[in-house]
C-alpha cells in the first residue's frame, strides 16, 4: 500500500504523461509497493477530475477477467476502466462519486 502523499502525486504523474502524450514508465516501477487498491484510488482521482472538467462518465468496463491474463500480469483481481465520451456513444446514465 501507498503513503497517502505518493497516491497524490501518482495521478499527476499520469495526468501529465496523458496531457503531454509522452510515455512513463509503470508505476509498478515507481512505486513497487502498489496494490489494487492504490490503482483504484489513483485512477478514481483522474476520473474525478475529468468528470470536473465536464467528462462524462457513460459506463464501467472490467478488464483482465481472464485467470491466465490476471495470473500472467501478476493480479488477483480484475481492474477496471471508465468509459469515456470520446470512446463511447451510448446513452448516458448519472454516476455520483463519494
Amino acid at each position: 500500500m501507498l503513503a497517502q502523499s505518493d497516491r497524490m502525486v501518482a495521478p499527476e504523474l499520469l495526468w501529465a504523461a496523458e496531457r503531454d502524450r509522452v510515455p512513463m514508465a509503470p508505476l509498478t516501477s515507481t512505486y513497487p509497493g502498489i496494490d489494487v487498491e492504490d490503482a483504484y484510488e489513483i485512477a478514481l482521482h483522474n476520473i474525478r477530475r475529468r468528470v470536473g472538467a465536464g467528462a462524462t462518465v457513460y459506463g464501467h468496463k472490467v478488464g483482465l477477467s481472464s485467470e491466465a491474463m490476471q495470473t500472467m500480469m501478476g493480479i488477483d483481481a480484475a481492474p477496471g476502466d471508465s468509459f469515456r465520451a470520446e470512446f463511447s456513444d451510448i446513452g448516458s446514465v448519472s454516476i455520483q462519486f463519494k
